[in-house]
């Protein structure tokens, strides 16, 4: 389960990283997180 998490979280910072600023890219993903 850990790695589907880290699999889905790196693809999701890799799709915003080329889209928005860092700083809205780390909040995105410790929403994932927390969701998750």
């Amino acid at each position: 389960m850990n790695y589907e998490i880290k699999q889905e979280d790196k693809r999701t910072v890799a799709g915003f990283h080329l889209v928005g600023p860092w700083e809205q890219t780390v909040k995105k993903g410790f929403e994932q997180l927390m969701m998750w």
